[in-house]
């Protein structure tokens, strides 16, 4: 039995990756409120490769999100 997180996730990973449609599919598997983010160019490290683009984008779910 997997278990699911009991708030969205927000999976993120690059096109550098050897699978980056993982991320899509991973996050479609979480179910309601999950997202993928792919980053062009990105690898191993999004959040640092592609600051520019990650950033905001994180800024934006997590506004997205209602209080706990």
């Amino acid at each position: 039995m997997s278990r699911r997180p009991a708030l969205p996730a927000l999976v993120v990973g690059g096109t550098h990756m050897l699978d980056p449609t993982l991320f899509e599919r991973t996050a479609a598997a979480l179910g309601a409120g999950s997202s993928s983010l792919v980053l062009p160019g990105a690898g191993h490290w999004p959040h640092r490769e592609a600051q520019e683009r990650f950033t905001p984008a994180l800024i934006d779910f997590l506004g997205g999100l209602e209080p706990v």
